[in-house]
């Protein structure tokens, strides 16, 4: 007696327009808010963005001067702000005084970000210019000083207006200390 086992073989055939039928779906994740905040609190009063310049009228003391010791100056000046970061900003600054003074800075400012007001601190580079000494007066290295200072720019919650600095210099000549106040607009 032969057993006979038959073998059985399924196709499966599937018509192309069949296979194109079936629906499409698109899986997109969405964000996960990991820690929700009122989007009407802002995380600082003032932005540091929003004024370009300052006017500021200000001290400067200590040694000025590589021949003779000077009195102190009361200087006036123009700030400029640009390249502005997030907390972060570069600025420029020139100031005058009598007896053809002139001092230029270079610095960035770093903002902390409290909620009322606008602390920074700041680290400068400047020169101290006797422009009645002519070219050679410009770049003179004995003159060139590294500025860290520390400063309020919203000193009465007015928007930024009002602004107060403090800050120590060294050049080889000798320390400055420069006190100033500046008005944003």
């Amino acid at each position: 007696m032969r057993l006979s086992i038959p073998i059985l073989f399924l196709t499966l055939v599937v018509n192309s327009i069949a296979a194109n039928a079936a629906p499409t779906i698109h899986h997109e994740p969405r964000p996960i808010e990991i820690s929700p905040k009122d989007k009407s609190e802002p995380l600082y009063s003032s932005d540091p963005k929003e004024r370009y310049w300052s006017f500021r009228l200000g001290f400067l003391g200590g040694t000025l001067s590589e021949a003779q010791p000077t009195d102190p100056l009361f200087f006036y000046g123009l700030g400029y702000k640009f390249l502005n970061g997030s907390l972060s900003t570069w600025q420029m600054e020139v100031s005058g005084a009598k007896d053809n003074f002139l001092h230029l800075v270079v610095g960035k400012k770093f903002y902390f970000s409290f909620q009322d007001t606008l602390p920074y601190y700041k680290f400068s580079a400047g020169d101290l210019i006797d422009s009645g000494g002519g070219l050679g007066s410009i770049l003179n290295l004995k003159k060139i000083q590294a500025i860290a200072a520390i400063g309020l720019d919203d000193v009465l919650k007015w928007n930024q207006y009002l602004q107060a600095e403090i800050g120590v210099s060294y050049a080889l000549i000798g320390t400055q200390l420069e006190i100033s106040l500046g008005f944003g607009f």
